[in-house]
C-alpha cells in the first residue's frame, strides 16, 4: 500500500515522489498509474531516515522553549478569539 511506503515523509518528500511518478509514466508514453507512485516511493529517502540523529537534536533544542509552535493540535474556537 501507498500509503505504508510513504509514512515519515514531509510534503515536499511526497511532492518528489509524484513528480518522479510522473516521470516514470511520461517515460513509458502512458498515463500516471499506481505502480508508478509505488515505484517512485520506494525510490525516495525520507529525512526522518537520513536525518534522524539531527532532527532528534532539532526537536530537543526546540522543546527546551527556544521555538514557538507553528500550528495548533487543536482547532481555534470562537472563545479563542476574544
Amino acid at each position: 500500500m501507498l500509503v505504508d511506503r510513504t509514512a515519515g515523509f514531509s510534503g515536499s518528500e511526497l511532492e518528489q515522489t509524484v513528480i518522479e511518478a510522473l516521470h516514470l509514466a511520461f517515460a513509458a508514453g502512458r498515463d500516471i498509474g499506481e505502480a508508478d507512485l509505488i515505484a517512485a516511493a520506494s525510490q525516495v529517502v525520507p529525512l526522518v531516515r537520513t536525518a534522524r540523529e539531527q532532527l532528534e537534536a532539532l526537536k530537543q533544542w526546540a522543546s527546551g522553549g527556544r521555538a514557538r509552535p507553528a500550528s495548533r493540535l487543536q482547532p481555534v474556537t470562537n472563545s479563542d478569539a476574544r
